[in-house]
């Protein structure tokens, strides 16, 4: 063997040992004595230097002289190195690890070296292959190993393979806290602190809506028995609906005291409302309501586009004396009937007439916010929902035309029309005061009317033109920094922003 080659003397030895060999592979090609060297005996494993780095063995090292007499020393069968056939020598401690050193090794099997074999200082053994340093074969026999196993091991018994994991269906069981409680930056307003752009965007809207907003308004009536074209006088641009479904009813009783069943909701005349080009934002719950939901979109002439889901935290329930889920399940979200916890809500978004998101800028803004809401959830026995739903849609849409039906008194907001019998306040809308709002001039720095608007999407590089249905007044308009820094179609591969060929 090679080693024995070492031992002998006739294998050329560096500073740092053996020299390696580029460019050759395999565990038998290694080490090669010089007259093998240059000669191409191994099979060639990418370029120069691409070869196996042998471990540096270094010079041999005389035995100590103040070891004293030990005991003798043997050659092992068929050349191996000698091994020892008695205990560490005299005068050598072996208290520098753990317990006394190992007892008498012999050689290995066919010419195999042992595990260790000599003096080494951490075992009290001779080694002749310099103080310290680990056998070679062992080293070959551990990489071996290395790379012989596999990557994906299967665990055993022993081992707790969920110990590095979090598993939150326990941890509600256990503590009532739901996962979504867990979402860094659910809040709208910490949601943008990493796209500066994004979020300069928002308050520029957020200034535009504020000064282009009716003011609140808001009426008493009975939905059932009101005529709504001619007590409102105006078609809208947004409606919002958040009907009391029989799922709010068993909910909150005290609050929903009746609740409208499909039908009687499918007889409100949302068609004679809603203009030709316009949006409805429509509250379904979070059980039967999603698919009534979706029927009373197309019989009422809208055809969905999105959902919007509400997902509710539960974080802030440390004085709930309900506190574990097993006392009082259903005030976590379980009706008695459902396969599993209901912790969000669901809110159909309908589009009537065209829209093109990449021409229609006049209209409506997409892009800006997502389809997911995370909040904390309102006490038990309430129904209110999430503001930021409102600004969702006020940042989509540019129609200043804003219409709530089944409406309560923490709804009212500016911008806005909300209808409902239980706003807990006198009546505040007149239809002449209401029109009388929309001016087709703005003070706001840098306003852009819609119809300037428009303008600058005639040419775009879809081929579409602008559509528009509406009176310019209904409309907010734009900003050059708006349109700016808002999320747009990307223009086709070799096209500019507006169509025109690049320069190469």
């Amino acid at each position: 063997t090679y080693r024995d080659a070492i031992l002998r003397g006739e294998m050329d030895r560096g500073p740092l040992g053996m020299r390696p060999v580029n460019g050759r592979g395999g565990p038998k090609e290694r080490f090669m004595p010089p007259q093998q060297r240059g000669r191409g005996g191994g099979r060639r494993r990418g370029g120069r230097g691409s070869g196996r780095i042998a471990v540096p063995l270094g010079r041999m090292n005389p035995p100590p002289t103040d070891m004293g007499r030990g005991p003798m020393m043997t050659a092992g069968p068929l050349g191996a190195p000698p091994g020892m056939v008695g205990g560490p020598p005299a005068g050598v401690t072996n208290n520098l690890m753990r317990g006394p050193g190992p007892g008498p090794i012999a050689a290995g099997p066919l010419g195999r070296p042992p595990p260790m074999m000599g003096m080494n200082p951490m075992f009290g053994l001779y080694d002749p292959f310099g103080a310290g340093q680990a056998d070679l074969s062992l080293l070959m026999d551990q990489g071996r190993e290395q790379r012989d196993e596999p990557h994906d091991m299967i665990p055993t018994k022993e081992e707790n393979p969920f110990k590095h994991k979090n598993d939150y269906s326990m941890q509600f069981f256990d503590t009532s806290n739901r996962p979504q409680n867990y979402i860094r930056d659910s809040q709208y307003e910490a949601g943008f602190d990493e796209y500066p752009t994004l979020k300069k965007l928002i308050r520029c809207k957020d200034q535009l809506v504020k000064a282009r907003n009716t003011p609140p308004m808001f009426l008493n009536t009975d939905l059932k028995h009101t005529d709504l074209l001619g007590t409102l006088g105006t078609k809208f641009d947004v409606i919002l609906i958040d009907p009391p479904w029989v799922e709010y009813h068993q909910r909150a009783p005290s609050v929903v005291k009746k609740y409208w069943t499909a039908d009687e909701m499918a007889a409100l005349p949302i068609p004679q409302i809603a203009d030709s080009q316009s949006f409805l934002f429509l509250w379904c719950g979070s059980t039967q309501g999603v698919e009534t939901g979706r029927i009373l979109l197309r019989q009422w002439g809208f055809r969905r586009c999105e959902d919007i889901v509400w997902i509710k935290k539960n974080s802030h329930t440390e004085d709930d004396p309900e506190k574990r889920v097993g006392k009082d399940i259903a005030a976590k979200g379980w009706d008695g009937s459902s396969i599993m916890v209901h912790t969000k809500e669901h809110c159909l978004m309908g589009m009537k007439g065209t829209v093109r998101r990449a021409v229609d800028s006049h209209f409506i803004h997409a892009n800006i916010d997502t389809d997911v809401i995370v909040t904390e959830e309102p006490p038990f026995g309430s129904t209110r929902k999430p503001v930021e739903l409102y600004t969702m849609i006020e940042h989509f849409c540019n129609g200043r035309r804003r219409l709530e039906l089944f409406g309560e008194a923490h709804n009212i907001r500016p911008g806005w029309v909300t209808l409902g019998d239980n706003l807990g306040r006198p009546s505040y809308y007149d239809k002449d005061k209401y029109m009388e709002a929309f001016k087709d001039d703005c003070n706001f720095p840098g306003w852009i009317p819609a119809a300037k608007v428009m303008d600058m999407y005639q040419n775009h590089h879809s081929g579409n033109k602008p559509t528009c249905t509406v009176d310019h007044r209904y409309l907010s308009g734009s900003t050059a920094e708006i349109e700016r820094d808002r999320p747009q179609s990307p223009p086709p591969q070799g096209k500019g922003p507006m169509g025109k060929p690049k320069h190469k």
